[in-house]
């Protein structure tokens, strides 16, 4: 995790710390939440469903993930105003601590739940049998859950793909990010205009662009997703 300080004193934000704890926290209570929740699809499924528990999630649905790349943003903000490393290095740190994990899990921590899900649709190969499939990207197996890449997915992890993405556009763009910010300040202009700016940004995004572009969590094709978490994330 980059480890959040202040540009003038250097004192941990433990503030920050907690905030993203309780966040992830929160993001795992909800996909354990998955298993035994109503209505929703999910992987794998409990026979023991609620509707009162579908109820308490459906109220963290608008504003869960926006936090986590809220709490990302700042973090990774205030590390480049008070680290001395330059831009080009910090976006070589954020491929380390982002990328390679995305890579190792994708082959050996998302597994498992696939594998129990293709179970429930009559798969009967032992897990090493899976694997050795599941890693072939030529794979003819349960083509339904297939992209270009056979049956490798980063699933639930999509937040650390998208994370980099926006971590380096932040960096390529943070002199302008600066310049604009000195530019409100000199201005006088009231924090509460700058608030309102990004609501009616937020609002626009929503009235515009969810019905057109369905969230798929692919990267590639998910503007609605893009535009609204990269702008939470600077």
């Amino acid at each position: 995790m980059t480890q959040v300080i202040t540009p003038v004193n250097h004192i941990r934000r433990h503030d920050i710390d907690w905030l993203r704890t309780l966040a992830f926290g929160l993001l795992i209570l909800y996909h354990v939440g998955m298993y035994y929740v109503a209505d929703w699809g999910w992987h794998v499924k409990s026979n023991n469903q609620s509707i009162l528990l579908q109820d308490f999630m459906i109220l963290t649905n608008q504003w869960r993930m926006s936090l986590l790349f809220f709490i990302s943003g700042i973090a990774l903000s205030l590390v480049v105003l008070q680290s001395r490393l330059s831009r080009k290095h910090l976006a070589g740190l954020r491929l380390n601590r982002l990328i390679v994990p995305l890579i190792f899990s994708m082959c050996f921590i998302v597994p498992p739940q696939l594998f129990y899900e293709l179970q429930q649709h009559g798969l009967t190969m032992n897990y090493w049998a899976f694997l050795q499939e599941y890693w072939n990207v030529n794979t003819t197996l349960a083509p339904f859950k297939q992209s270009a890449i056979g049956l490798l997915t980063w699933n639930h992890l999509w937040f650390l793909p998208y994370l980099f993405i926006y971590s380096l556009l932040v960096l390529i763009l943070f002199p302008l990010y600066s310049f604009v910010g000195k530019g409100l300040q000199t201005r006088g202009l009231s924090l509460w205009w700058f608030m309102g700016l990004i609501i009616l940004s937020m609002a626009f995004i929503w009235a515009h662009l969810r019905e057109s572009f369905p969230i798929t969590n692919a990267l590639v094709d998910d503007w609605y997703n893009h535009a609204k978490y990269f702008l939470y994330s600077v």
